[in-house]
């Protein structure tokens, strides 16, 4: 069993008991040389990918929504992307690939101190570690394909072992690396991950919208997730596509969110 997988259901009873779902948390390294160490639940064979648009609400960044041709509807944002003079507004409105696969993440290791983080020592480098023990849907755009491609030509999987998962590019770096690094020696999924990757929503439920938050519930064996729609499963996402401008100022990407 991962150290504090029982303290899933405790860190978010609350929310839990009130009825309430708790969002779907990203792998997000936003500072140069920040880190975390995670375990793959979802095999190269089975990584979810699109192509998407960015979702702007008052100029500023909200995430990403599936492109409506990828469900064999018109896209307003794609038709203003292929008539736009202005960059800017082509950059805004133009869909760009993305990956998704589901991961337990187990630490987070920062470079900077804080009350709730643990001074380690990562080989030779000085990290702060904060111990998050939960699910994380790892978004990122089809560019970064190539940090985990060594991995899988070299290994056959993703999901054999623990890696480490590192950003090299300062905050802000609309354009950073990363870079896959084992983290211990192999070994299977325990029961634990496996039951949690059974409960885990489908990645195409995610992509389209259909599920956008986890909430925290008690098995007999165990603790695990379960998946809240916020979509009735007849509704289509994109029945009323606006076109959306880029911000007049500022990057593209909230703090929320980076798509690359």
């Amino acid at each position: 069993m991962p150290k504090g997988y029982k303290e899933y259901e405790t860190k978010r009873q609350e929310a839990a008991d009130g009825g309430g779902g708790r969002g779907i948390y990203h792998v997000r390294c936003l500072e140069d040389k920040e880190s975390c160490r995670i375990r793959f639940l979802t095999d190269h064979e089975d990584l979810y990918w699109d192509w998407f648009h960015r979702k702007m609400e008052n100029g500023a960044f909200a995430g990403m929504e599936l492109c409506p041709r990828s469900l064999g509807q018109a896209c307003a944002k794609c038709q203003i992307a292929k008539n736009a003079t202005d960059d800017v507004i082509k950059r805004a409105n133009t869909a760009s690939m993305q990956v998704l696969a589901w991961v337990y993440e187990y630490e987070h290791f920062y470079t900077e101190p804080k009350e709730d983080r643990k001074k380690v020592e990562l080989g030779v480098a000085t990290r702060y570690m904060k111990v998050v023990n939960e699910p994380r849907l790892w978004r990122y755009s089809g560019a970064h394909m190539k940090s985990l491609e060594p991995t899988i030509t070299r290994k056959g999987t993703l999901t054999d072992r623990d890696y480490e998962w590192i950003r090299a590019g300062k905050k802000g770096d609309n354009k950073p690396q990363y870079t896959l690094e084992a983290f211990g020696e192999p070994a299977p999924l325990t029961d634990e991950l496996k039951t949690l990757l059974l409960s885990l929503p489908d990645l195409e439920e995610v992509a389209i919208g259909r599920v956008t938050s986890l909430s925290g519930e008690k098995t007999e064996g165990g603790e695990t997730y379960k998946t809240v729609r916020v979509v009735e499963e007849e509704d289509t996402p994109f029945k009323d596509v606006v076109p959306t401008a880029a911000p007049e100022t500022g990057s593209d990407f909230g703090p929320e969110e980076e798509p690359f």
